[in-house]
């Protein structure tokens, strides 16, 4: 079974058109994300998975799937320091 991500509960956001803004829990600072890695956290609303996530990526913006696990990957690893996700194990 493959881990799951959910967005932690009550994180503050903030929307500017094709961008949002996430508060780092830790630093408290808010951390601007562009288009791409605003539509993760608004799929990471329910839980999902890596697999899942890249799916819906690959579609929409029609990337190799090798870059998007990269790239995903590396984005939940931060959003998880930051404390904003959660890591379900499965």
């Amino acid at each position: 079974m493959h881990a799951t991500f959910v967005r932690a509960p009550d994180v503050p956001t903030a929307e500017f058109g094709d961008e949002l803004a996430v508060m780092d829990l830790k630093s408290g600072a808010y951390i601007a994300f562009n288009r791409t890695a605003a539509d993760i956290w608004k799929l990471l609303e329910s839980p999902r998975s890596l697999e899942q996530l890249c799916e819906t990526l690959e579609r929409q913006y029609r990337i190799d799937p090798e870059r998007c696990r990269e790239d995903v990957e590396g984005l939940l690893r931060e959003l998880e320091q930051m404390g904003v996700i959660h890591r379900r194990d499965g």
